[in-house]
């Protein structure tokens, strides 16, 4: 078979052995048996900030959007959002396929708990997945920071699920 006419194989063959790789992949976060539920019509978040437990469940609102330039998840989906109201905000700077687990960055506000009213914000490590079922996105933020322009360290993760 000439280079030309052998490229569309080794594509085709490729392709789907890297999806099997990600689906087995031991530090995928998104497996079923390590990750949180999340009820229909949710958002559920869990985790630990600074040793201290997070579990949040809060009913679903917002949207999720996507193109060729990447995508987003955004709770408050005004324009200028409500300090008094729990905010997340979820961005990716690609195009990702269902069940690929995909870098992330963003924003959380929570309303309760020892964060109460303070914005977290999630960096290097976030990562996020469209598991392509019901569920519209499961996330794993880490690199968490807050303050002035992120600037106080934060140890811990906080996983989560948006299920319309």
């Amino acid at each position: 078979m000439t280079p030309s006419r052998l490229l569309p194989v080794l594509f085709a063959v490729a392709l789907p052995l890297s999806a099997i790789s990600c689906d087995s992949d031991p530090t995928n976060p998104f497996t079923e048996s390590t990750f949180p539920l999340c009820a229909a019509q949710t958002v559920h978040m869990v985790g630990t900030i600074d040793n201290m437990s997070i579990d949040v469940t809060l009913p679903v609102m917002g949207g999720l959007s996507q193109d060729n330039a990447g995508g987003d998840y955004t709770y408050q989906a005004s324009i200028t959002p409500d300090p008094a109201l729990p905010d997340l905000f979820i961005a990716w700077d690609h195009l990702t396929a269902d069940k690929v687990v995909t870098e992330a960055h963003g924003t959380f506000r929570l309303v309760d708990g020892p964060f109460a009213g303070q914005t977290i914000c999630a960096g290097a490590g976030s990562q996020i997945v469209i598991p392509g079922s019901d569920t519209v996105i499961q996330f794993d933020l880490a690199g968490l920071a807050s303050g002035d322009n992120c600037a106080v360290a934060r140890t811990g993760h906080v996983q989560g699920c948006v299920r319309y």
